[in-house]
Order: structure tokens, then C-alpha cells, then sequence
């Protein structure tokens, strides 16, 4: 469920609110602009700007300010 950009917001909700004992690190590994870090977005569903960015051309659109 989470990282697929089909998903509703309920299911994202559902899928937040199960516990979770795992650690994730991005990073960039060139200076480029396709690691977008939004603080706090892990812990809530996606908003619908977020998921029309994440349907355009395969979630490389421009992320709201």
C-alpha cells in the first residue's frame, strides 16, 4: 500500500496507523532535484495536490511549496 500512488487516502490512513519498528533513510546520491523532503509527511496521507504529483509523469512533477 504506502508508496503506490493509486492509493486513497483511507487506505494510506489504515496502512499509518498499523505500528511500524523500522528505520528508512533517503538520501541523495547526486545533486539533483529528485529527492523531495517534506518533514512530517511520513506521519499523515498524502494531500491531493501530493497525489496528482505523484500520478503525473511517474511522481516527477513539481511538488507544492
Amino acid at each position: 500500500m504506502i508508496g503506490r500512488p493509486e492509493v486513497g487516502s483511507e487506505e494510506e490512513i489504515r496502512e499509518l496507523e498499523k505500528p511500524c519498528f523500522a528505520t528508512q533513510w533517503n538520501a541523495a546520491l547526486y545533486d539533483d532535484e529528485c529527492l523531495l523532503v517534506v518533514p512530517g509527511s511520513h506521519r499523515r496521507p498524502r494531500t491531493p495536490e501530493e497525489m496528482r504529483v505523484n500520478l503525473e509523469d511517474e511522481g516527477r512533477g513539481t511538488m507544492p511549496e
